[in-house]
């Protein structure tokens, strides 16, 4: 639940049940990591970079060193809390326009080869395995934005 300009928003995640098809002979794979989205068969290959090397710097080198800074002093604030905030939706928006415009990519991809089936990759256990890595890498599933990237894809 959040308070944002006098309203109440609440978020609810739900789990959804999805029927397992077949990949038939003509379908495109999507696959993602870190570094980039990978698409292709064996025909294809295409390749998009993410911009986590980006987010994460937005991260360090604005908001930690804004929060060191200021030490304690940062959360009571204002106008620090509202520098931050800014910094947060910056790195927001630039994690849902990669994500638009790599699913709008990929459906366009798609539909000029005539493939009839897009291929996710399953990631259900990722945020299982989270808790394994080092504080470093945990700190990038933060950003991992495949979830959006495929509700995109499926819409």
């Amino acid at each position: 639940m959040k308070l944002e300009n006098g309203l109440v928003k609440l978020f609810v995640t739900f789990k959804k049940t999805v029927k397992v098809a077949e990949p038939s002979e003509n379908a495109v794979a999507v696959g993602l990591n870190f570094e980039e989205v990978v698409m292709g068969n064996h025909e294809f290959e295409a390749r998009f970079r993410t911009p986590l090397r980006k987010i994460m710097h937005l991260k360090k080198n604005h908001i930690e060193k804004t929060q060191k800074k200021y030490n304690r002093q940062w959360k009571y604030v204002k106008g620090i809390r509202k520098a931050i905030s800014r910094w947060w939706n910056r790195i927001n928006g630039i994690a849902n326009d990669f994500v638009k415009q790599v699913s709008r990519r990929t459906a366009k991809i798609a539909k000029r080869f005539g493939y009839d089936m897009i291929v996710l990759e399953d990631m259900n256990r990722l945020r299982d395995e989270q808790v394994k890595l080092r504080e470093s890498w945990r700190g990038r599933f933060t950003f991992f934005t495949y979830r959006k990237l495929q509700s995109w894809i499926e819409w």
